[in-house]
């Protein structure tokens, strides 16, 4: 994995945020990731992982704190249009990301939308598409895909937007074994291309190929932050987690 330097990348002060019908997700989340790490964010259904997620691009505004992407308040309007260009977000579900008639009209959607001269937009369609393996499906329509070639076309409309941080939320969950492995070495090219990677998952047995460190969530917190290593030797974070050890691992763990 890359390594991290100087200021962060992304910093998330004490972010408050509660949904209309009065359901409070966030309850003072704060953390900072620094540009080149890969991080994973572990927890609970419900512990507010997705909602924190939003407030990354400025797809949701904080009730209080703040988020800051590369030095940049993502709850100021005229700051949207830069870090929505730095921050590629890819949802659990693809079906709520892609919705354009053919392949390559999803992927060039972003960079067009960029106002990219016709070049670079071929140039970057062309790249994206070859990295994730899906060269030659350009005709075809999205919703006709596997869901493992809709993750990795998902992927494909962010990587076409050059951004700076991909954040992702379970882009392994109902894949199989081998589909798996392809999400962890496209992550891991962009990794070591000096790229920030933020990824929540349940998958416990993919932290050591992804992850530098952990972040732990739990009822609209972060309880604690955790190296893979001491994640996975430690019984009791692994239960605030709500995730199970792999069965090679319990005659390590130990509790605090």
């Amino acid at each position: 994995m890359s390594k991290a330097v100087d200021k962060p990348i992304v910093e998330v002060k004490d972010l408050r945020y509660s949904y209309p019908d009065g359901t409070q997700a966030l309850c003072g989340v704060s953390f900072k990731v620094f540009r080149g790490e890969s991080v994973a964010l572990l927890g609970p259904n419900g512990a507010g992982k997705s909602t924190l997620f939003l407030h990354l691009n400025g797809l949701l505004t904080p009730a209080k704190g703040c988020v800051t992407i590369i030095g940049r308040d993502a709850s100021e309007k005229n700051n949207l249009k830069f870090i929505r260009s730095k921050v590629g977000m890819v949802f659990q579900n693809p079906d709520d990301q892609l919705f354009q008639s053919s392949l390559w009209d999803e992927v060039a959607f972003g960079p067009l939308n960029l106002g990219l001269s016709k070049n670079t937009i071929i140039r970057r369609v062309n790249s994206a598409l070859k990295t994730v393996g899906l060269s030659g499906l350009e005709k075809k329509a999205p919703h006709h895909l596997s869901l493992g070639q809709k993750r990795r076309a998902a992927i494909a409309t962010v990587m076409a937007m050059d951004p700076q941080i991909l954040v992702l939320d379970e882009p392994t969950a109902n894949l199989d074994p081998k589909a798996v492995g392809v999400i962890i070495e496209l992550l891991n090219r962009f990794n070591a291309n000096g790229k920030t990677i933020i990824a929540a998952t349940h998958d416990i047995n993919i932290l050591p190929l992804i992850a530098d460190k952990c972040f732990i969530m739990s009822e609209g917190r972060i309880t604690s932050e955790e190296s893979v290593e001491e994640l996975l030797s430690n019984r009791n974070i692994l239960s605030e987690a709500n995730l199970v050890p792999p069965p090679i691992a319990k005659p390590f763990l130990k509790s605090r």
